[in-house]
């Protein structure tokens, strides 16, 4: 047996004082002459009282008092790691996998670190980059900076060479594997961490006539859980939740999404609710996205109509509604087609136009009805007019033979599609030459087969052949049903937006990175070709983007000590023969106490049930304990737990950590003055140390040249943020937080909300003072803060960030006499006293909550009253 603190075991040596004290005699009582002791000697009681501890109930006592000491000591059975000399290689798993037992890793590795003489090398399995040897501090340092990579690590391709770069190699693994995954043997290995966690992932989300589906996988099965996952929007609105429930030995299932399908095509993500890894995160890009097209056509039943080909085209990538063009138009389809349709009436013709000027894409096929209808004018609803007559290729009468289609635009929307068969005109119409109308599709001879041309923010397209196989072999090509769909796609995306070509490489747009947030891919990231792995996120624009998912597996199961090269050893959680005896020692003491407080209350017939009941509570199995410990809070925090305070984010400036120390004294002071508001001392804090959940509101400078902040760091910042924490970023530099190089760095990494500038409405206006802005020390740039749609989302309405550059805390900064500290800026004092409204209207919703955004809904409802009294 071993124990983790073996110093507390001195505590043993009181012993012997507790036996002497349980000993001990009362004083002898001195004798009074009492005249009622006549009677009272003369009462019969069964009940006595011993003159000294019984020695069964002392031994019960030292025995509970025993095993407190034993179980604080941290006893544990089984070979702990050995402290060795020599170099250390660190092989660290930081997979997205990692994402949801980091700090059961980054604990593993800084145990291995502690425990090491020599130097230290740090090799990261996202990458393959190993650190140079660093002493026992720099590596504690620099375990700091590893952060969580998008991609699940391939251990089946570890370099054997890097295990030569120290004495002894300990490998911290994943907790989770594909299905068909191993680990390769790493030369010299001297030890495998395995982590003790459920991984969970979403696989490639489908895309259906009615619904949304994504396969959720999970690697422990023992236990039934339920998942919550979210269809989230681009600008972080929830627009759907579904939950899932995995009994015992379900390793996975499908999660489904009914939807409308405008509210399909808002779904932009798929995301494992209170999991922050990119394998619980499911894009979706542009193509995956339905389109509502309505189509008026003579018939969509038999081979001999149009309609029939159009919805066969479609119905992989559109809803297809038909009837009349106003029903149509009410649904506010995005594409409409009109199979061979002649003459429109006025109305018709009207609202047609409406829905091209607005954005929709009319595409019109040829065919009789359209040719005798035919003016040879300018037409808003043609891409140019039409000459009188179809063209005849081919037959007994001519001798044109029917073309060839030869070439698509490389430049218009239909790029890239391929053209490897061949599609046979016969009959075509031909249009006149006009300035604005684009062919995108021509024939071997250069005539045109498809035409566009844009109408304000939408497209006129023209197909000069029939949709049934009459006047061609088009309808029943593949090219057919690709340049429908690709239109179809045109009619979600932006008009203006380039699409790339089909095979070409895609650039990346957005990228997931490890915590499962879509940022700004690096200058260098590579494109994405079709066909081969890329990093999870965003490729293409417009009709072209393509989502690349983070897990694409169809199973991911656990890694287990069977997974590791043969004669490894395992260390931590899963070491055979090493388990934690804490729990069961403290369990043992709080049982025998109990025993002892019911004899002492003279309740013995109870003890057998009493016994057993304590029993059941006490072994409690070790691993759901040792789950439930926490850090224990530092004095610090205990302050601010029982007393209202605010903090600032400590920078290791230590200019710059002064003053935000007497901005946020001089906001307290004047807070305490003006309201019923009695904050406390502001208090600093570390982000890697401090818990930061007892304070309502967090200030944080953020400067050029600052450290960058850890990924334990950030995860700490959006664990206090979600749970309703304010969290105020402030760049201080008067610009637009969007210039500011460091905080996008910042906020690339930080799961943050998405942000919009400051409406005029906004509860941090009116929550105490009436103001028009939150004006700083200065007043340039905007003050960003969470979309309307995020902040909806949260439970207690207090908006979780605000960012700008505003400068605040120069603006509060008093001294301890109450006199500023830093000029006020552009407009003297009367800035500072707007600045502190600002900083007491943020301070109020950040404590008050929401409730005081119903002030902006009075003026409507005394309105609704007012009409209601007429």
């Amino acid at each position: 047996m071993s124990f983790a603190s073996p110093l507390i075991l001195a505590g043993l040596l009181v012993l012997p004082l507790i036996v002497w004290l349980l000993r001990v005699m009362p004083p002898q009582p001195v004798k009074r002459v009492f005249g009622g002791m006549f009677f009272l000697e003369r009462i019969d009681s069964a009940k006595t009282q011993p003159v000294r501890t019984p020695p069964w109930i002392l031994i019960l006592r030292v025995l509970a008092f025993a095993a407190l000491v034993i179980g604080f000591a941290g006893p544990n059975v089984g070979q702990p790691i050995e402290r060795r000399d020599g170099d250390l290689l660190l092989v660290i798993n930081n997979g997205w996998d990692a994402a949801q037992h980091w700090e059961q890793s980054l604990e593993a590795a800084r145990q291995a670190i502690a425990e090491t003489d020599g130097t230290t090398r740090i090799m990261t399995m996202s990458d393959r980059v190993v650190s140079p040897p660093l002493s026992r501090r720099a590596a504690e340092e620099a375990l700091k900076t590893v952060n969580v990579a998008p991609a699940l690590v391939d251990w089946e391709d570890l370099p054997r060479e890097a295990a030569d770069l120290g004495d002894r190699t300990i490998v911290i693994t994943s907790a989770a594997l594909r299905e068909d995954a191993s680990i390769a043997p790493v030369g010299s290995a001297d030890a495998f961490f395995v982590p003790e966690a459920n991984v969970s992932a979403l696989g490639t989300p489908k895309i259906t006539g009615e619904a949304i589906s994504v396969p959720l996988y999970r690697t422990q099965t023992d236990v039934p859980r339920t998942y919550s996952v979210r269809a989230l929007s681009q600008d972080g609105r929830t627009v759907a939740t579904q939950d899932l429930e995995l009994s015992v030995g379900q390793a996975g299932a499908e999660v489904t999404f009914r939807l409308p399908l405008i509210l399909r095509n808002d779904v932009s993500r798929l995301s494992i609710d209170g999991i922050r890894s990119a394998g619980a995160v499911a894009l979706l890009g542009s193509s995956a996205r339905r389109t509502l097209a309505g189509l008026i056509s003579a018939g969509a039943d038999s081979l001999r109509e149009g309609g029939f080909y159009i919805e066969r085209s479609l119905a992989a990538t559109s809803d297809i509604r038909q009837g009349p063009l106003g029903a149509l138009l009410s649904e506010r389809p995005g594409l409409l087609i009109l199979d061979d349709v002649g003459t429109l009436r006025r109305e018709d013709r009207r609202v047609l136009e409406d829905f091209v000027r607005t954005g929709g894409v009319l595409v019109r096929f040829a065919g009789p009805n359209l040719l005798a209808a035919g003016s040879g004018r300018l037409d808003p609803l043609m891409p140019a007019p039409l000459l009188g007559g179809e063209r005849a290729l081919g037959g007994a009468l001519t001798w044109a033979q029917p073309q060839l289609v030869a070439q698509i635009d490389p430049d218009s929307p239909l790029a890239g599609l391929q053209l490897n068969e061949d599609i046979a005109v016969r009959k075509q119409v031909l249009t006149q030459p006009s300035a604005d109308a684009e062919t995108w599709v021509s024939l071997a001879d250069g005539t045109p087969m498809v035409t566009a041309a844009r109408r304000d923010e939408g497209l006129v397209v023209l197909i000069h052949v029939t949709a049934v196989p009459t006047w061609s072999d088009f309808p029943v090509s593949g090219l057919f049903a690709s340049i429908m769909q690709r239109l179809s796609a045109l009619a979600e995306t932006d008009l203006n937006v380039d699409t790339t070509a089909a095979g070409e490489p895609l650039p990346a747009v957005r990228l997931l990175d490890g915590r499962g947030r879509l940022i700004e891919p690096p200058a260098d990231s590579p494109p994405l070709v079709i066909g081969e792995p890329a990093a999870p996120g965003l490729y293409g624009e417009g009709a072209s983007e393509v989502a690349a998912q983070a897990f694409s597996g169809d199973r991911l199961r656990p890694m287990t000590p069977s997974d590791l090269p043969r004669g490894a050893r395992l260390i931590g959680p899963q070491a055979q023969g090493v388990s934690d005896l804490t729990p069961w020692f403290i369990g043992l003491a709080l049982l025998l106490l109990a025993i002892d407080a019911i004899i002492s209350m003279g309740s013995l017939p109870f003890l057998p049930a009493a016994t057993a009941a304590l029993a059941a509570i006490a072994l409690v199995s070790p691993s759901d304990a040792e789950a439930q410990l926490r850090p224990p809070l530092t004095r610090q925090s205990k302050d601010a737990a029982l007393s209202l305070r605010f903090a600032y984010v400590k920078t290791g400036d230590a200019a710059l950590d002064r003053l935000s120390e007497a901005g946020l004294f001089g906001l307290t002071t004047e807070a305490t003055r003006r309201s019923a508001l009695e904050p406390g001392t502001p208090q600093g804090v570390d982000l890697d140390r401090d818990e930061l959940s007892v304070y309502a509101l967090l200030y944080w400078p953020v400067r050029p040249n600052q450290p960058t902040p850890s990924d334990a760091a950030l995860q700490r910042i959006e664990a206090y943020m979600d749970g309703g924490g304010m969290l105020i970023i402030d760049t201080g530099d008067g610009s637009s937080p969007a210039r500011s190089q460091v905080l996008r760095d910042v906020l690339g990494r930080l799961d943050a909300p998405p942000l919009q500038p400051l409406g005029e409405d906004h509860v941090l206006l009116f929550s105490f003072y009436k103001l028009n802005d939150l004006p700083g020390r200065n007043s340039g740039g905007d003050v960003w803060v969470e979309t309307k749609g995020a902040l909806d989302q949260r439970r207690d309405g207090v908006p979780s960030l605000i960012v700008s550059g505003r400068d605040w805390a120069s603006a509060w900064a008093l001294d301890a006499n109450g006199a500023p500290l830093r000029p006020a800026g552009p407009g003297g004092e009367v800035r500072r006293e707007y600045a502190f409204r600002a900083g007491i209207n943020m301070a109020m919703v950040a404590i008050t909550g929401n409730y005081k955004a119903d002030q902006a809904d009075v003026q409507t409802l005394l309105d609704r009253l007012g009409e209601t009294s007429q």
